[in-house]
């Protein structure tokens, strides 16, 4: 058995022609994570991403004298990362930290998120999510200035290359003393 794919990766949702190159064979089945297909060539759509087997098994009218291809490919995420640009710890309980929301991650190996004062130096650094900034220097746990400040986010989403890194940059205004005049 043997087939090729075209397109061989992308983002989802992502159609793939599946073309059969195998010889000797008359039936065919195609097997994929939850679906099984009985035809020659086929085109598939992938709603989501993740790492999918795709198996050809070819045979020529009896299934015990089969020959099996498969092959593991990996389908990117419309990964979208939500950074607030202010937060305002004052223990109102609106924006008292800067976290980072994930949405379409399934593919994300790694992440982490350093945040700089205005003078570069780094006041929070995280390896996880679910670790925010309350408006607290990291390294001397004293309260952060109102002011700006500088994120450099990196992330690194599984390919077929390995990992590719992202890298996302912007400010954040600290506010500890927030009114409004409405």
């Amino acid at each position: 058995a043997s087939f090729s794919r075209n397109p061989w990766t992308g983002k989802a949702p992502l159609t793939v022609n599946f073309n059969n190159n195998s010889t000797t064979a008359n039936q065919y089945l195609w097997l994929f994570p939850n679906d099984t297909f009985n035809t020659e060539h086929l085109t598939h759509t992938f709603y989501n991403g993740g790492e999918f087997p795709a198996c050809l098994v070819a045979y020529n009218n009896q299934p015990h004298c089969a020959d099996t291809t498969c092959y593991t490919f990996i389908i990117g995420d419309n990964v979208t990362l939500i950074i607030p640009n202010i937060i305002t710890p004052n223990g109102d309980g609106s924006n008292d930290v800067f976290t980072i929301q994930l949405t379409g991650a399934s593919l994300i190996k790694n992440l982490n998120a350093e945040i700089y004062n205005r003078w570069g130096k780094l006041v929070f650094e995280t390896s996880h999510p679910d670790v925010v900034l309350d408006g607290t220097n990291q390294d001397t746990n004293t309260e952060c200035l109102d002011g700006t400040y500088y994120y450099v986010c990196t992330f690194y989403e599984k390919c077929l290359e390995g990992q590719q890194p992202n890298v996302l940059k912007g400010c954040l205004t600290l506010l500890r003393n927030s009114s409004s005049n409405n």
